[in-house]
């Protein structure tokens, strides 16, 4: 892990702001929101809760996603936005959380995936005891129910999105 950490400082020092015309954030609608680009792909950090960075999620234009080799992920994420005051986000992807924060002006943490959002809900509780943790799911029934034992640990709420009859799949 030390060795990813030490490599992902150097390819995040080297990376470039993202361009807003990059085709993921074309097809998902969001800025970038402050991550950068190496070549083709996006670059994402990873911090753990003490604010460290332990790795890079890149995510390249067709949307497939990866991490940097050795990247500690269990309890780490990437926040969107200011620091919590009263409210903090929670979503598995960076477009989800990209657009939650886009449509609320609430910070958003990126948990990366499903099985994480119960550990960094944990993190973000200890690091945020008074704010309130909103775990947004995904619309599966694995994130749904990731999502609602994220926010039983927590004492927070969870929702969902509701899309019309005609956006469904």
């Amino acid at each position: 892990h030390a060795a990813a950490a030490d490599k992902a400082r150097r390819l995040w020092q080297q990376a470039q702001p993202a361009a807003p015309q990059h085709p993921y954030l074309i097809k998902k609608q969001i800025l970038p929101h402050g991550i950068k680009q190496i070549k083709g792909s996006l670059v994402v950090p990873v911090h753990n809760a003490a604010g460290d960075l332990t790795g890079l999620q890149f995510i390249d234009s067709n949307g497939s996603k990866k991490f940097l080799s050795g990247t500690a992920v269990a309890a780490a994420y990437h926040v969107i936005g200011p620091q919590p005051a009263d409210v903090l986000l929670m979503a598995e992807g960076f477009a989800t959380a990209a657009t939650l924060f886009e449509a609320t002006g609430h910070p958003c943490a990126v948990a990366f995936f499903a099985g994480n959002l119960k550990p960094v809900a944990l993190a973000l509780r200890t690091k945020y005891p008074k704010v309130q943790i909103i775990v947004c799911a995904d619309a599966d029934p694995v994130g749904r129910t990731a999502a609602a034992e994220a926010a039983t640990a927590v004492k927070g709420t969870w929702t969902e999105p509701d899309f019309p009859e005609s956006e469904q799949r």
